[in-house]
C-alpha cells in the first residue's frame, strides 16, 4: 500500500473517531472524600413506569434529584463518589439539564421568581456515566457534572473487548439461544450488517451457503442534536450498543405498516441491574471481560436517561436528509430500521418460536390503536448491537 494512501486511511479513521467519540475512563482519588464528589444516578430503574416519568422528564430538559434513601420515590438521587470508585463516559454525549431537587420541583412560584433573578442558576451541564463502585463491586447510571471531572484521575480511554472477540464467543451451553448480531459503523451513516446465531451456529443462507445477513440502519434522523456526530444516550438519537431482549411484536391496528419487533418493553436490559443477577446468561452471550467495557453499558446507561421504545421498525420515515446517503433503509428516532427486510426478519423469528404467527395480525378483540403481544421465549433471544 501506498504511503499517501495508507495516510488518508489513517486520517479518515481519526476523523470518524472525532465524530463519534471515545469511551473515557476515570478513577476517584483519595481526595474524594476532602471534595465531597457525588453524580446524580437514575433510581426505580426496575420499574416501567419510572422509565416512562424519565423519558418525560428528560424530553422536558429538566431533572428532578433527591438525597439518598430520604427520597425513595425520586426518578434520581445524588449519590457520593467513594475512593476507588471507577467511572467510564463519552463526553460527546453531554447535556444541559434543569437540574432541582424534589423539594422545589413541583413548586412552581418558586422555581418562576428564582428563573427571574438567575434564568441559569439551575441548568448543568452534565455527562452521562456508568459508575463502577469499589467498594461492594456494583454498577450504578446516571450523569455528573461536567465541571467535576476535573476533580478526578483521567486513566485512559478505555479499550472495549474487540468485536470479532464478542461475534465469536461460544458459551458453554448455547443450546436454546436465538442470538441476534448487529455490527454497525461507529459513525452510523452506511447500514450495518445483522446475521444470526442459534444453538451456537450461524444461521446460513441456502443459496449461498454462507452466514444469512441482513442489511439494517441504526441511525436517527438526528433532529436535535449535531447531525455529524453520532450519539447514543439522549431521547431520539442513534440505536445505543449493547444488549436487548426480543420481547415480542408491536402492530398498528390500521395495519397500515409491518409489525414492529419491541427491544425494551420500557424494562430493564439484562446487564442493567447494580448487581449482575444475569451473570450466567450473559456468559453465553459475550466474554465476561465485555461486561465492564463502555459499549455493553450503553444501552443500560441511555434506558437509566430516559431512553424506551427501541424497536426494529421497517421504512416508516421518508429518506430526504442531504447528508444521508443513497439507502434502501432510513433514519428512525432511534430504532433499528429493517427496512424491505423486515417482513424476512418477521418470517424468520417466527419460524424458529420467537414470535407466534397469530402476533403479526392485528385481533378484534383488541381495541387500542396498538396491540402488543410478548414472545413465548423472552430469556432465549437477544439482539447484540456493536459498534465495529
Amino acid at each position: 500500500m501506498k504511503p499517501a494512501i495508507t495516510i488518508s486511511i489513517l486520517l479518515a479513521m481519526l476523523l470518524i473517531s472525532s465524530l463519534c467519540g471515545a469511551a473515557e475512563k476515570f478513577f476517584v482519588g483519595e481526595n474524594a472524600d476532602n471534595e465531597k464528589l457525588s453524580m446524580i444516578v437514575s433510581s426505580k430503574t426496575g420499574s416501567q413506569s419510572a422509565a416512562i416519568e424519565r423519558n418525560r422528564l428528560i424530553k422536558d430538559g429538566r431533572l428532578t434529584s433527591g438525597h439518598g434513601d430520604t427520597s425513595p420515590d425520586d426518578l434520581f438521587i445524588n449519590w457520593r463518589l467513594n475512593p476507588g470508585d471507577t467511572l467510564l463516559l463519552n463526553s460527546d454525549e453531554r447535556l444541559t439539564l434543569d437540574v432541582g431537587t424534589s423539594s422545589d420541583s413541583g413548586n412552581f412560584i418558586t422555581r418562576f421568581f428564582n428563573s427571574l433573578v438567575d434564568g441559569n442558576k439551575s441548568k448543568k451541564s452534565l455527562i452521562p456515566a456508568v459508575l463502577f463502585r469499589f467498594n461492594d463491586k456494583s454498577k450504578l447510571y446516571g450523569l455528573i457534572e461536567e465541571d467535576k471531572l476535573d476533580k478526578l484521575i483521567r486513566v485512559d480511554e478505555s479499550e472495549d473487548t474487540a468485536t470479532n472477540d464478542i461475534v465469536n464467543h461460544s458459551g458453554m451451553n448455547q443450546k436454546g439461544l436465538l442470538l441476534i448480531y448487529v455490527i454497525c459503523p461507529s459513525d452510523r451513516n452506511t447500514p450495518c450488517d445483522m446475521r444470526f446465531k442459534r444453538n451456537g451456529r450461524w444461521l446460513m443462507n441456502s443459496k449461498e451457503k454462507e452466514p444469512l445477513s441482513f442489511k439494517v440502519f441504526a441511525r436517527s434522523v438526528r433532529e436535535y442534536d449535531d447531525p455529524k456526530v453520532s450519539l447514543r444516550t439522549h431521547i431520539n438519537s442513534d440505536t445505543p450498543q449493547g444488549i436487548y431482549y426480543i420481547w415480542g411484536s408491536v402492530i398498528s391496528r390500521k395495519g397500515d405498516r409491518l409489525p414492529r419487533i419491541d427491544l425494551d418493553a420500557a424494562s430493564t436490559p439484562i446487564n442493567g441491574y447494580k448487581y449482575d443477577i444475569n451473570s450466567y446468561t450473559l456468559s453465553q452471550i459475550v466474554p465476561e471481560e465485555a461486561l465492564d467495557d463502555y459499549w455493553i453499558n450503553e444501552w443500560p446507561l441511555a434506558y437509566s436517561l430516559g431512553r424506551v421504545h427501541i424497536r426494529i421498525v421497517s421504512s416508516a420515515f421518508e429518506n430526504g436528509y442531504s447528508e444521508m446517503p443513497a439507502s434502501s433503509s432510513s433514519p428512525t428516532h432511534g430504532c433499528i430500521n429493517a427496512g424491505e427486510n423486515q417482513k424476512t426478519l418477521l418470517e424468520l423469528l417466527t419460524s424458529v418460536g420467537v414470535l407466534e404467527k397469530a402476533s403479526l395480525s392485528a385481533s378484534s378483540d383488541v381495541k387500542s390503536p396498538k396491540q402488543w403481544s410478548i414472545s413465548p421465549k423472552i430469556g432465549s433471544a437477544f439482539l447484540i448491537l456493536k459498534d465495529k
